[in-house]
């Protein structure tokens, strides 16, 4: 139960991570460009 828990809460972190990082990169370049 607990592996498949965290296999779980993994699987729904990783694309939520990089999701993540993604929209910082995008927002400190926007942030950079106008400034």
């Amino acid at each position: 139960p607990e592996s498949l828990a965290a296999s779980a809460t993994l699987r729904w972190a990783a694309p939520a991570a990089a999701l993540a990082l993604a929209s910082a990169i995008v927002v400190g370049r926007a942030l950079r460009r106008r400034r």
